[in-house]
């Protein structure tokens, strides 16, 4: 253990320290040695938060046209309204694919693992079988915080309104109704895709097909371990809905559409729709699964681009979810 340590901080940890060290010294930062020091002794939560917290590039919104322009700047490059004639500059930060990624680590794994690990070394709950009111809580932890640090970094940190990811008022009734039309053709094109890959790749090599559905059938497992075995547990059933079928959604649908999409979005639509569908299949951390998640994030992604509104991608992701957790109880062999 302690050569894994020791490891883990020549190859991880310094690199992490030495790239806050540069980065911050580019930047203009000051007291920046307390981040070097604490990315060199714990990366896995000083940087993300190093990420998140470091200057970032500014715009300046003309009261005037409402045009954003790069900051610092002398006029705005629309109307040419001059900087010394605006009382009140509005400064809004501008956030990027690194936030997003900082984002989901520290939610879904640092900040639980972390508190975890604490209720260990205090001895409150055991190292190898958690029970599950420990996974319930860690679970509470790690969505509430996918959920709350978005909300902070826009609104806080980069002094943006929530409209910026998506977040908008009105056509309520139209989203959730863009959402049940596609619920059920996404769910059959996620089936029947995941299909076509475990036959592809049984045919091609036929001597791994038990091992196939069996990692396909523990990736089902592993994906909702936080939910109950037995459909007569009510109270664990509605716990595990909030987390699963409510707040996993909002949080996922800001990180990966909200921050990241509109992140990239700035450098081309097709880059954004790819890049980011690959890294919310990428989160998931399921092989066999991978085009599937993939495809149903590509239309998530669509749905945001053409509605300009992140509502109808939340609405279709809370109701694939909530179908999956139906059918997890009342028909396992078609959710598997």
């Amino acid at each position: 253990m302690p050569q894994q340590l020791i490891t883990f901080a020549l190859f991880i940890q310094l690199p992490c320290a030495i790239f806050v060290y540069v980065d911050a010294k580019r930047r203009g930062m000051t007291g920046f040695w307390l981040w070097v020091v604490g990315v060199a002794v714990f990366m896995p939560f000083f940087l993300p938060f190093y990420i998140l917290l470091r200057p970032r590039r500014g715009i300046f919104l003309c009261p005037n046209c409402g045009t954003r322009n790069p900051f610092p700047v002398e006029k705005c490059r629309n109307c040419e309204l001059e900087i010394e004639q605006v009382s009140d500059l509005i400064i809004q930060g501008e956030w990027s694919l690194s936030d997003a990624i900082s984002i989901f680590a520290l939610s879904i794994f640092t900040i639980p693992m972390s508190l975890m690990g604490l209720f260990v070394a205090l001895g409150i709950m055991e190292r190898d079988t958690p029970g599950w009111i420990y996974l319930f809580f860690g679970s509470l932890v790690g969505t509430a915080v996918l959920v709350g640090l978005p909300l902070w970094l826009i609104i806080k940190v980069c002094r943006r309104p929530l409209d910026h990811i998506g977040l908008v008022r009105g056509h309520l009734f139209r989203d959730i109704m863009l959402a049940v039309v596609l619920v059920v053709p996404v769910l059959f094109m996620a089936h029947f895709v995941e299909e076509a890959v475990v036959r592809s790749v049984t045919t091609v090599v036929p001597s791994q097909a038990e091992a196939v559905r069996d990692l396909q059938s523990e990736e089902h497992r592993l994906g909702a371990e936080i939910w109950p075995e037995s459909k007569n547990e009510l109270t664990k059933i509605m716990g595990a809905a909030i987390l699963i079928v409510f707040l996993a959604p909002l949080g996922e649908e800001m990180v990966f559409r909200g921050i990241a999409y509109t992140a990239l979005r700035r450098r081309g639509k097709w880059r954004a729709l790819i890049l980011t569908s690959l890294l919310f299949a990428v989160a998931h951390m399921q092989v066999i699964h991978f085009i599937p998640i993939f495809l149903i994030g590509l239309i998530l992604a669509y749905l945001f681009e053409r509605t300009g509104s992140l509502k109808p991608a939340i609405a279709l992701h809370v109701l694939v979810n909530l179908i999956l957790m139906i059918l997890w109880y009342y028909s396992p062999n078609m959710y598997t």
